[in-house]
């Protein structure tokens, strides 16, 4: 199919951040204008003529479709106050139904049903009362959000309270008086506490609805208040990759915010168990450790305890549950469940069913930097366990008993595929593990391939199911699922030596395995396809700006190409100083400068087919980064380069969207490698 994109001006500035300088001919497409919104609807309509008119698409289509899991909206039901909460996407539904059990077998009451809030709400979150009586159902509705208080005995809303920006409730008061949430402080408020992002406010339920912001400093952007099961204590928690509990509040009449552990500390990561905060950190000890910090002495770490010595596992998650701890570690890159004693013996591993990831949802590992990786009841823990062989499913384990329990059908499975584990080793010298995923003929040589990885923000990337993945395998394609430095699968170690300057190491590591590939005789360069979605999308374009030879083909997903200009979004800078740096501090806009994918593009390269995949309602990754990224590429790349498309997808958020949406991307992205890679797919 011939290509033939719309005329792109070239409007040259020259942009100043500190000691650098360069000169952006496409900056103008980062404006929200009619001229840009007319320049992407038309790149947007030729791309998706161009992905739909491949060969492959249908029946991509169709492996794709057959029983589609959305691994966003995969849950595992939430045990509380005796009840069951579930959030599901029911067969023939586009959006979650909420619901109420009153035992783990119990007939589900529905409670809310999200499409009432329109064809393009997105649930953001539920979270009930710690006495389960009360429900907060959090739907993102257009520009703004929407909470609604949900009476669980009659399904009635009691109030529906809106947000002009998107808010995160976090905690319930006690005696369900309100809860907290983050969000910003109205700009004509004036002699606050200093903060550079997000701060804590108090939502009342009361007849005036009344709000009130916590008035406390903070020095980070990200926080997150947290109230302990009990009702005991609150916590403020910051920092999103290396969390702390900057705060603490005893939950009684009178008393005040303290300040607890400050970013000093390091990584301090927990929950209270009565007059302990058992928690892990990265001190001394770059897998980490579990210790018991007294709350009345927290500040003294002589008087510290430790729980669980560092061990050859990362450290993932605590949680207190039947007198007990959970503890989630991450062996060899996958998860692993524990039980263990509140004076540190190790009682027993849960069993999970394969080598993969486990959370609160089917993606929830990727939060345990923030959060726990399970529900806990008191009694019992409920999780979601999949892996590249085998879906999402639920599982609840009586910890008291050492009983588990599925809650859900058996997982869609990809049987007769092969997985094996990998290494290849980076210009440095590092080790960088992959797992390789492939068809049913493991003896077949120099498949087209597909790579992706994350190496960002201390995420761990497990290898959980992908129904991406499972499609192109059965459909007689390979997949590579690799560990890249700037994750936080491998410990602090590995985070560290793949951010802010060191964020290069992370490109290395991808280029290792790219370079690998072929040597085994796995796939020719121009066999391999690579994808990968938000700071992933982020390493695709590094891939193209630094090694286009590499590869025949790539799909950067909500991707952030821009790392110097983010600056212009306040929640995109604020989020991407935390792992990448700050274009406004001078020392950093140098390394920013050196490794950023836009600024590192260069005229007369010959670039690999290239598919960038946006969202318009995309806060964290907005397309502007796409925009110039596929503009550059389609005025700038050798003759012979491959065609550059960019999808802009409407009503579609960073990696939120409806599952019609998730099947609609995932076979374009399929069919478009299938094109460039050469996978006859029937």
């Amino acid at each position: 199919m011939k290509i033939t994109y719309p005329a792109t001006r070239r409007v040259p500035e020259t942009v100043n951040f500190g000691p650098v300088s360069y000169v952006d001919e496409y900056r103008w497409l980062a404006e929200s204008t009619p001229e840009t919104k007319a320049w992407e609807d038309a790149q947007d309509e030729i791309a998706r003529a161009a992905c739909n008119a491949t060969p492959a698409i249908e029946p991509l289509r169709a492996l794709l479709a057959d029983g589609y899991v959305d691994m966003f909206s995969f849950h595992a039901p939430r045990p509380l106050g005796g009840r069951w909460f579930r959030r599901d996407v029911p067969d023939g539904a586009q959006l979650p139904h909420i619901t109420v059990s009153d035992s783990i077998d119990g007939e589900q009451r529905m409670l809310f049903d999200v499409a009432t809030c329109g064809p393009h709400a997105v649930l953001y979150d539920i979270k009930p009362s710690p006495d389960a009586s009360l429900l907060l159902v959090t739907v993102t509705e257009g520009t703004g959000t929407v909470v609604r208080v949900i009476d669980v005995a009659t399904a009635e809303v009691r109030h529906a309270i809106r947000f002009a920006t998107a808010t995160a409730p976090s905690a319930w008061l006690p005696d369900n008086a309100g809860f907290y949430y983050t969000g910003r402080a109205d700009a004509a408020q004036t002699d606050l506490p200093a903060a550079p992002g997000l701060r804590v406010f108090e939502q009342l339920l009361d007849s005036a609805l009344t709000k009130r912001l916590v008035l406390l400093a903070h020095a980070h952007p990200a926080v997150m208040p947290t109230v302990t099961v009990d009702g005991r204590y609150a916590v403020i928690r910051e920092n999103q990759t290396s969390v702390h509990p900057t705060y603490i509040k005893r939950l009684v009449e009178g008393a005040e915010w303290q300040p607890f552990l400050d970013a000093s500390y390091g990584m301090v990561k927990g929950t209270i168990v009565g007059g302990e905060y058992v928690a892990i950190t990265m001190d001394e000890a770059t897998n980490g450790r579990l210790i018991a910090i007294p709350l009345a002495t927290a500040q003294d770490r002589s008087t510290w305890r430790e729980v669980l010595p560092e061990g050859e596992a990362t450290l993932a998650s605590v949680t207190e549950c039947a007198g007990r701890l959970v503890v989630a570690d991450m062996p060899n890159g996958t998860s692993r469940l524990r039980v263990v004693a509140l004076d540190g013996t190790v009682e027993r591993e849960i069993e999970l069913p394969s080598a993969g990831a486990v959370g609160k949802f089917a993606l929830g590992f990727v939060l345990s930097i923030i959060d726990e990786v399970v529900w806990s009841d008191g009694q019992r823990i409920s999780f979601v366990h999949s892996s590249l062989l085998e879906g999402p499913r639920a599982y609840c384990h009586d910890v008291a008993n050492n009983q588990t329990k599925a809650l859900t059908p058996p997982a869609r499975r990809l049987d007769g595929a092969t997985l094996e584990t990998l290494n290849a080793q980076a210009a440095d010298g590092n080790l960088v593990t992959y797992h390789l995923l492939r068809s049913p003929d493991a003896s077949a040589v120099n498949r087209p391939t597909i790579v992706t990885g994350y190496g960002g923000f201390n995420v761990p990337w497990l290898p959980c199911w992908s129904e991406m993945a499972a499609a192109w395998v059965r459909a007689g394609g390979a997949w590579v699922h690799v560990h890249l430095r700037g994750g936080g699968e491998f410990g602090a170690g590995f985070w560290r030596g793949g951010r802010m300057a060191q964020k290069p190491n992370t490109f290395a590591d991808l280029f290792a395995v790219l370079e690998d590939l072929p040597r085994r005789g796995i796939a020719r360069s121009e066999q391999i396809g690579l994808t990968g979605t938000s700071n992933g999308g982020l390493t695709v374009c590094a891939a193209i700006s630094f090694r286009p030879d590499l590869f025949g083909a790539a799909v950067p997903q909500v991707p952030l190409c821009d790392a110097l200009d983010c600056s212009r979004d306040p929640f995109t800078a604020s989020v991407a100083a935390a792992d990448y740096g700050s274009p406004l501090v001078a020392e950093e806009a140098q390394w920013l400068y050196r490794w950023s994918p836009y600024q590192n593009l260069r005229v007369g390269k010959r670039y690999p087919a290239v598919l960038v995949d946006c969202g318009a309602d995309d806060m964290a990754c907005p397309p502007w980064h796409g925009r110039k990224f596929a503009a550059w590429l389609q005025n700038n790349g050798q003759p012979g380069s491959g065609p550059v498309l960019l999808r802009v997808r409407q009503h579609v958020g960073h990696n939120t969207m409806t599952r019609d949406k998730h099947v609609e991307r995932d076979s374009e992205a399929l069919a478009f490698m299938a094109e460039h890679l050469q996978l006859p797919v029937r």
